[in-house]
């Protein structure tokens, strides 16, 4: 590199300089090994600032693109920052807004950037792999570090595309950070999280043993999982000395590999680690029965028979499936409250696998290599189970202790198809299956449904013997009853027919009882034999009564 020295046609001549049309990402540089000739520090380097007048809709959005806050230029052997023998190299990094100025950088206002002497700074990069990646936005996103004071606003990439004479509004949800390695981030989000999700991370200085944590939360029931370079990586469990759940950051870094991570259900977070040059981390959603399940002992007692792992071991046999699929998510006192989830077998085929397959449809079983057989059974089919072994006892014979009661939900997914041809994943809606219930639901809802019934029995023969019985209340008058019946009696006649007068009415001993003020009493017709004595009523008050001798 030789003559940086003066301007030429009205442009800088600057030995490194940013694209300024490179909105959203600018790959990591590297130096080593150069000669520079009558170059002056001033012309070194610079990094443009965004083009603020791509604030709006149709290009960056509602704030700047933010791809040129985030440029690291790495000098391997000091050759490019003139210390070659003193601190051998170091960084070149640009200023985002508020931006904190580490001890060991130094500002150089006519770069635009930070002079660091650290080379540990890398790009990390993530992106949403969903259908919807080019249609949702959900930035801004914010990369933090408390430690470090680091708080780097993050925006959606620009959009890019046309149609005819106007804009898509499509933007790629993907995102470029400058990371200080072997530090934990935490990144958060001003909307919901895809589904699927890709985090790797780029630059030069990336020694097998360095890394980055970063901690993300959830906004979702599904179960969290990540695969490391194409391989699914367990969550860690519980610490059966501290009985508390494993945390990334308290085991020791060197036992930290690509895609080590801890699941937390209660809080819906995800911790993992990015280790190591190549790494690649798939965050996914899985469908899962989530369980609740209380059992009658100590929670000293489930301790002592090597906690969560005994239990997901146990309880995978009672259910017949591989153990893998069984996670416990959370344990807690009143008696022994066990939180645990149950996914789907994962089913990763090679072309063998498929062919077998083809040969062989109706194997329901697969084995694993020590020889158990284990049931590739749907999560319907393990929810209902659950159930079985909860309520005939299995579960109470195997964990030494009664069921107290257990809720049960299947949550999974709905998939929605990729229209634009972007490059599959799916744009997540949940859906819950909710048949929460207890082991005695069934039960239950017996003694409901016979109450239930029995009531309305007893309603209706209420009222039809109501029906049977004197209405209480009646206001017709023994007078008004006389002549309604003189003028039946009258129209009986004229039929051919005859009916007894109230004056042929004997009084039987059933009648003196049930008299009333208004003389109103059942009647009984006069019988054959004329016995009984003939009615003398004498009326009462408001009644107009004739009697018949």
């Amino acid at each position: 590199f030789a003559n940086f020295l003066k301007k030429c046609s009205d442009q800088e001549d600057i030995l490194f300089d940013t694209n300024h049309h490179a909105t959203d990402f600018t790959s990591p540089t590297t130096f080593a090994e150069i000669t520079k000739v009558n170059v002056s520090t001033t012309k070194l380097a610079k990094i443009d600032e965004p083009d603020m007048s791509l604030i709006k809709v149709d290009d960056c959005g509602e704030f700047e693109c933010t791809g040129l806050y985030n440029v690291i230029v790495t000098d391997v052997d000091g050759t490019l920052l003139d210390n070659a023998g003193d601190g051998d190299g170091g960084t070149i990094r640009s200023i985002a807004p508020n931006a904190i100025i580490e001890s060991d950088c130094t500002e150089m206002p006519n770069w635009n950037a930070l002079k660091c002497k650290s080379k540990d700074y890398a790009l990390l990069v993530f992106e949403s792999k969903d259908v919807d990646r080019f249609k949702r936005t959900f930035s801004p996103i914010h990369v933090k570090n408390e430690e470090l004071s680091f708080d780097n606003r993050l925006n959606t990439h620009r959009d890019h595309f046309w149609n005819g004479f106007y804009t898509t509004l499509e933007r790629l949800s993907r995102f470029g950070s400058v990371v200080k390695m072997n530090y934990r981030y935490d990144v958060t989000s001003t909307g919901t999280w895809p589904g699927t999700m890709l985090y790797q991370w780029d630059g030069h200085n990336i020694g097998a043993d360095d890394y980055v944590m970063v901690y993300q939360k959830f906004t979702t029931p599904l179960k969290i999982s990540i695969k490391a370079n194409g391989k699914r990586v367990d969550t860690l469990t519980y610490n059966p000395e501290t009985r508390q759940h494993f945390k990334v950051e308290d085991t020791a870094v060197d036992t930290y590999a690509c895609g080590t991570n801890k699941y937390l259900a209660p809080d819906q977070s995800l911790t993992f680690v990015v280790k190591g040059p190549g790494c690649k981390i798939d965050i996914f959603l899985e469908d899962i029965v989530q369980v609740s399940l209380r059992l009658n002992i100590p929670v000293a007692q489930f301790w002592e028979t090597d906690g969560p792992l005994n239990f997901a071991s146990k309880m995978a046999a009672l259910l017949k499936i591989n153990p893998a699929r069984v996670v416990v998510v959370d344990v807690r006192e009143g008696s022994t409250i066990i939180d645990f989830v149950v996914s789907e077998e994962e089913k990763e085929e090679t072309d063998a696998d498929k062919d077998d397959k083809d040969k062989d449809q109706t194997e329901e079983e697969d084995k694993d290599q020590g020889g158990n057989n284990y049931q590739n059974i749907s999560l319907k089919e393990v929810y209902t189970k659950m159930y079985e072994v909860a309520k005939n006892g299995e579960v109470a014979q195997e964990f030494g202790g009664e069921v107290l009661d257990m809720t049960a939900q299947i949550i999974v997914k709905e998939e929605e198809t990729d229209t634009n041809n972007n490059g599959g994943g799916s744009a997540l809606k949940v859906v819950i299956d909710e048949q929460d219930s207890d082991v005695a639901e069934g039960f239950v809802w017996t003694i409901m449904c016979v109450f239930f019934v029995g009531t309305i029995a007893y309603a209706v023969f209420a009222y039809i013997s109501m029906k049977k019985s004197p209405k209480t209340g009646d206001t017709t008058t023994l007078g008004q009853a006389v002549s309604k019946d003189e003028e039946e009696s009258e129209s009986f006649r004229e039929g051919g027919h005859q009916k007894p007068k109230l004056s042929s009415i004997i009084e039987t001993d059933d009648m003196k009882k049930r008299k009333s003020p208004l003389g109103s009493h059942r009647l009984t017709p006069l019988n054959e034999g004329g016995e009984g004595k003939r009615i003398e009523e004498t009326p009462t008050k408001n009644s107009t009564v004739e009697t018949s001798k």
